[in-house]
């Protein structure tokens, strides 16, 4: 649905639905005008001391108006690819455009399995993860926050 309409944004939260009321887990999908939406939402609804962004997208959107938006929203950053799509951006890329912007260096995960691995030890129940820039790197990082929750 997000890809026929512009103005649809899909937000879940993985937190009650799996046992992790006091962790804030979730992914937002979207264009760069919902992400806008999403950023203000996360300034106005979540506070966090400490928030991790893990994103990936497709090569057809807007990369660096999203990451201009997200990157200065969140303290960790990681760049991973979903791997159920062939218009996955490579996780270099995403983190060369991020550093290109920012003037730091990220973390990049081949795969989202990875990504998922690396978060988990990293926060607290106080932190706030997104999962955002594409519907496929949601659906899978769905998938591993089931199997593989986090320990709340």
């Amino acid at each position: 649905l997000v890809a026929r309409f512009a103005n649809l944004m899909v937000v879940r939260t993985f937190s009650k639905s799996r046992s992790l009321a006091g962790l804030r887990v979730g992914y937002a999908i979207g264009h760069r005008d919902q992400i806008d939406a999403l950023t203000r939402v996360l300034e106005e609804s979540f506070a966090a001391p400490h928030r991790v962004l893990v994103f990936a997208t497709t090569q057809d959107k807007d990369l660096r108006g999203m990451l201009r938006l997200l990157l200065p929203r969140f303290e960790s950053v990681l760049f991973t690819r979903y791997l159920n799509n062939p218009r996955a951006v490579p996780p270099a890329q995403l983190e060369a455009v991020a550093a290109e912007l920012t003037g730091r260096h990220y973390t990049v995960y081949d795969e989202p399995w990875a990504a998922w691995n690396a978060v988990r030890p990293t926060v607290s129940p106080n932190s706030l993860i997104c999962v955002t820039g594409s519907f496929f790197i949601a659906a899978e990082m769905r998938e591993l926050v089931h199997a593989q929750p986090l320990a709340g």
